[in-house]
């Protein structure tokens, strides 16, 4: 972040604490090979301007051969970051849609409905989602909504008052 190491030997799928970082100004974001010497030799830049007293969440995404293009390598941040939930009662989290070759998907809880409908890469859901602490089965569907593609189980029995990001990741 402007020239200086900000995270260092981050790896795929690794998430990170918040960052405290300057408010109204610009930062010059690099993302680098862990390998790389210095940041003179990019594999993606970029600028952001932050709001004071908000919490953002970044999430690097993509494919970091593809330079331009539908799957290319970036940096997607939105102003919804929190700390904590919302209603100290229920689980809240957000979701990103972070596979750069998979379609369109919604999120099925199982016996519950539709959480999170018709997600594409690279975009995180409108809001937070705030659910009954529980253990639920979640199905991602194609945009059908009847397709499974993959399902997860999610224990969020113990996360009352706790604010999560929910990431699909890979090819």
């Amino acid at each position: 972040v402007n020239d200086a190491l900000a995270l260092d030997n981050v790896a795929f799928r690794d998430a990170t604490p918040y960052l405290d970082l300057p408010s109204g100004v610009d930062l010059e974001i690099d993302i680098t090979a862990a390998s790389a010497p210095d940041n003179s030799n990019p594999v993606f830049s970029t600028t952001l301007n932050l709001q004071d007293g908000v919490d953002y969440i970044a999430v690097a995404a993509g494919d970091p051969a593809a330079t331009s293009g539908p799957t290319a390598f970036g940096l997607v941040a939105t102003n919804l970051g929190r700390r904590t939930a919302q209603n100290p009662a229920s689980a809240e989290f957000l979701v990103f849609h972070g596979s750069p070759d998979a379609p369109t998907v919604d999120v099925v809880a199982r016996g519950v409905g539709t959480l999170v409908n018709d997600i594409s890469f690279p975009s995180f859901n409108s809001g937070y989602l705030a659910v009954p602490p529980a253990s639920y089965t979640l199905d991602v569907t194609l945009q059908d909504g009847l397709t499974r593609v993959a399902s997860f189980t999610a224990d969020l029995s113990g996360a009352a008052g706790a604010s999560f990001v929910v990431l699909a990741s890979g090819f």
